[in-house]
């Protein structure tokens, strides 16, 4: 089993309005949120307002679904300053983060590569 990657973490940003990219290679790691998911996260960040800070590395983003609604909806959202010694660590680290939210099945994962 490999080692977990753990980076190293700076400041978060408290009420964040900025403007994110979105790397593809990012997004696109993990299958897109189904409606009925996309649907019930954007329900809980208007009612909750967005708990959960996105992590933001070398201009790449985990979190780009958080960031689209609140972009959208107006809503304060905190960012996290991550830092990976490269683009597989970040990666990496985005795979096993999502795999520990997401209900995947086996098939998902075993899809899924850096």
């Amino acid at each position: 089993m490999k080692d977990a990657v753990k980076p190293d973490i700076s400041v978060t940003q408290e009420g964040a309005f900025m403007t994110l990219s979105i790397d593809p290679e990012f997004r696109d790691l993990l299958p897109p949120l189904l409606k009925e998911q996309r649907d019930l996260l954007e329900e809980d960040i208007t009612a909750h307002g967005c708990l959960t800070p996105i992590a933001v590395w070398n201009g790449s983003i985990d979190g780009h679904h958080r960031y689209e609604i609140c972009q959208r909806l107006g809503i304060p959202f905190n960012t996290l300053e991550m830092a990976f010694g490269s683009q597989l660590e970040a990666k990496q680290w985005a795979l096993n983060t999502q795999k520990a939210r997401r209900y995947l099945s086996a098939w998902e994962i075993g899809q899924m590569t850096v």
